[in-house]
Order: structure tokens, then sequence, then C-alpha cells
């Protein structure tokens, strides 16, 4: 018990020193290589990042538990996309187009789904509550 909760601290330790290095790096690859940091972002660590799901997904899937990589990957994907808009919202608003949903409904298919209701576009319920503003 002891010896596992002093291994978790220093992977912990190592984790941190290891990840500040790993930014410095890429860091360091942009200005050398005349790429924008958005670009190195996007490839390094994107793949820095997504390398402990590709291998958990490998190994489940050398031991032929397919599902438990497919459950990784939608989860990790999940996950991120929620947690970075999260922290984004935090930071900032985030503007969102504000339409009438009845227009919305209009251009898509004679049924739609809009925030106020599932309605048949030229019903009474569209009329009186998917034409609100």
């Amino acid at each position: 018990m002891i010896l596992g909760l002093i291994f978790a601290v220093a992977g912990l330790i190592v984790l941190a020193f290891a990840a500040d290095h790993f930014v410095a790096g890429a860091a360091r690859l942009a200005v050398f290589y005349n790429v924008s940091p958005v670009v190195i972002g996007a490839v390094l660590i994107g793949f820095g990042t997504s390398a402990p799901e590709m291998v958990v997904s490998g190994i489940a899937a050398g031991q032929g538990d397919l599902d438990i990589g497919v459950g990784n990957i939608i989860g990790s994907n999940v996950a991120n996309i929620s947690l970075v808009l999260a922290a984004a919202a935090a930071v900032r608003t985030i503007p969102v187009a504000r339409r009438r949903c009845g227009e919305r409904c209009r251009s898509r298919s004679p049924r739609c789904w809009c925030s106020h209701c599932w309605c048949k576009v030229g019903s009474p319920a569209s009329r009186a509550v998917c034409s609100l503003p």
C-alpha cells in the first residue's frame, strides 16, 4: 500500500517534469523549423496526449478486446472535446449565432428539431412555438 503510494507520487512528479520538457521541446522545434506553433501544437502535442489512448487501444486489440479499444477512443474524444470547450467557456464567452427556429426548420426537411420543439413545419405547433425569436 505504502509502496504503491510512493510510486504514484513519484510518477506524478516525473509526469509534471516530462510534460514541461515535452512542451519546451515542441516550442524549440517550431522555432528551429520555422513552423507555426499552432501546427507544432496540433501535431506533436496532440500526438503526445493521444499516445496513452493508442497504447491502451493497441493492447486491448492485441488481447482481442476490441470493445475496450473502441470505448477508449470514443470516451477520450468526448472527454477531450468537453473539457476543452468547458475550459474555453470558463475563460471567455463563446458566441453562438442566434437564428429563429422557424428559419432553420424551413431550410431543412419537412420535420426538424429545434431547441423549442419537435414539429412538422407548417403545423400549428411550428407556427406557434418554432417561430419564437
